[in-house]
C-alpha cells in the first residue's frame, strides 16, 4: 500500500496494520478515534502538531519493515511541528 498525506487516516490503519505503532510511537489518539474516518494523515499530523513529513517517513519505513523490528527512527523533539 502506498501511503500518502491525503490518505484517510482509518484506511491506512486498516489497509497497513503495522502502522498503527507509529501512530501510538508519535503518541497521536488516532487509534480508535471516530474522526479517523474522516481524517487525513495531513489533518492528524495538523491537529497533533506533529512534522507530516517526518510521520509520512515513518510511515513508510514501519510498512517496509517486519513490524517486530521496526523501532522509530526520529527524535521525538523533531517529530513535533513548529507553531
Amino acid at each position: 500500500m502506498s501511503i500518502a498525506d491525503d490518505d484517510l487516516v482509518d484506511e491506512v490503519m486498516r489497509g497497513e496494520p503495522r502502522t498503527i505503532r507509529v501512530f501510538l510511537a508519535f503518541r497521536m489518539g488516532c487509534v480508535g478515534c471516530p474522526l479517523a474516518c474522516f481524517h487525513t494523515v495531513a489533518d492528524a499530523c495538523r491537529e497533533h502538531h506533529i512534522d507530516r513529513d517526518v510521520f509520512l517517513a515513518a510511515l513508510h519505513d514501519c510498512a517496509e519493515h517486519d513490524p517486530e523490528q521496526w523501532e522509530p527512527v526520529f527524535q521525538n523533539d523533531h517529530a513535533r511541528a513548529e507553531d
